[in-house]
């Protein structure tokens, strides 16, 4: 039995799909095949912190991913092992950041898609993020957060400026994708 040209080529459509499937398919078997080596490899160094990046992210931040996927994207001239030195370091670095400037050793960082928000108990602050959308609540709140500002001594007003200027910089990292430098 002949075929038409259109017969053809939807036949040649249909095995061109399904080749796509597979590929895809494939692709993403390898994919979870390596984060899987990955995440085992570096398990013990890394979860410790898992967390803390969710606190520092979000709570669907999967720290072994995104790690695995930097690296692959911006650093596969240096060793793995040294990377995830470097990555925890960094984690390290930030949270003592946190710490020193609250001069607080208990923090607590959360954090969803709208706000980074760092609780201790000498100071609580929250950041937006890119993904916020003020509503006049906000805008009534900073009126009365630069009233009280106003009233407070100048240690706290200092305080209170070197955690903010810390969470621009949380937040500006967060826009470059690299969560944890």
């Amino acid at each position: 039995m002949a075929r038409t040209p259109e017969e053809i080529e939807a036949l040649l459509d249909r095995v061109e799909a399904l080749l796509e499937k597979a590929d895809k398919a494939e692709a993403d078997y390898q994919y979870n095949e390596k984060l899987k080596g990955w995440t085992d490899k570096f398990k013990d160094k890394l979860e410790p912190y898992v967390d803390t990046m969710k606190g520092l992210n979000g709570d669907e931040f999967d720290l072994f991913k995104e790690s695995m996927d930097e690296y692959d994207k911006d650093y596969t001239d240096i060793a793995d092992e040294d990377y995830i030195a470097k990555l925890i370091e960094n984690i390290v670095s930030t949270v003592d950041k946190l710490r020193n400037v609250l001069n607080d050793n208990d923090v607590e960082v959360k954090a969803d898609e709208d706000v980074i928000e760092v609780e201790s108990d000498k100071v609580d602050a929250v950041a937006e993020t890119e993904n916020a959308e003020p509503t006049t609540d906000e805008a009534e709140e900073k009126e009365e957060t630069e009233t009280e500002e106003d009233n407070v001594e100048s240690d706290k007003a200092d305080e209170d400026a070197e955690l903010e200027e810390f969470m621009k910089e949380l937040e500006e990292e967060d826009d470059g994708d690299k969560r944890w430098r």
